[in-house]
């Protein structure tokens, strides 16, 4: 419900459906995940490799990647 007390459909696809109308390129997951991984090597190249950085969200993105990749 809103603030004026009407009732509203929850949107579960919300993020999807949204940035359909911001941007106007259709990506699969997979071509999503690999432009992620390009875009991750580029920002991380540079840095000093004595610095920490992440490692969570890359693994686990590479693990749904390779998942893709046998189904």
């Amino acid at each position: 419900m809103d603030g004026e007390e009407n009732i509203r459909e929850q949107d579960n696809n919300f993020t999807v459906s949204k940035i359909k109308g911001v941007v106007s390129v259709d990506l699969a997951l997979s071509e999503f995940l690999d432009l992620c991984f390009s875009e991750n090597e580029r920002q991380f190249s540079g840095c000093d490799a004595r610095l920490k950085c992440p490692w969570e969200a890359p693994l686990l993105a590479r693990a749904i990647r390779g998942l893709l990749r046998k189904g």
